[in-house]
């Protein structure tokens, strides 16, 4: 079942319920911080007592992020920190974006995978922030402590349908990895999610 109706705050928990009840795997586009969360608290430990499969956020801003910091990540089980930026040239939300973000008050995401922890970089007393320069050339050799993986395309709603669409035919052929309330690159294999959808967005990912 892919929920595709928000604000997701009003629609993702009877929909969800719908969906356990009919034994069926549930995807949602939503980019509401809160509903997510809620559908993290409130489905949980159900979800996986049954077996159940649910995916949260699967669209552009969620799951796409998702998959690029698991990517990215690779063969790391955790990370100081995942930055995730998105550069667009314009947004032209549909009147559903408009209506969620006034319901959620907020227009971010859904947070990075699971896989990935974050903190804050420790500070000297008295020193709000340290910033510390060096040349590219000399630091070089530090770059293998930092990965990255980049996607670009040309619209963000028009690569959320595939995103969605993948991530149900993955439920449908068993290609998951973990049962329950799970993130897009805790429940898919992130790099070959991602190059099944290279009809849609460009990649470069880490070798």
């Amino acid at each position: 079942m892919i929920n595709c109706a928000g604000p997701f705050a009003v629609t993702a928990a009877p929909v969800i319920e719908t969906a356990l009840r009919a034994g069926l795997p549930y995807v949602d586009v939503a980019a509401e911080i809160e509903a997510n969360l809620d559908t993290s608290t409130h489905f949980a430990v159900r979800a996986r007592a049954t077996g159940a499969v649910v995916v949260p956020a699967m669209a552009f801003f969620g799951g796409l992020g998702d998959l690029l910091v698991t990517a990215a990540m690779g063969d790391w089980t955790s990370a100081d920190e995942a930055h995730v930026a998105y550069g667009l040239s314009g947004w032209h939300p549909t009147a559903g974006t408009r209506v969620a973000v006034a319901v959620s008050g907020n227009a971010g995401t859904a947070g990075a995978s699971a896989t990935a922890t974050t903190s804050s970089p420790s500070r000297p007393p008295g020193h709000p922030e340290v910033c510390t320069y060096m040349t590219v050339e000399a630091a070089g050799e530090l770059s293998a402590a930092e990965r990255r993986a980049v996607a670009s395309g040309q619209d963000i709603y028009a690569v959320s349908a595939p995103l969605a669409v993948e991530a149900v035919h993955r439920v449908l052929t068993g290609r998951t990895r973990t049962a329950g309330v799970a993130s897009a690159g805790a429940i898919f294999d992130p790099v070959d999610s991602l190059r099944a959808l290279s009809a849609h967005i460009s990649l470069d990912l880490p070798k």
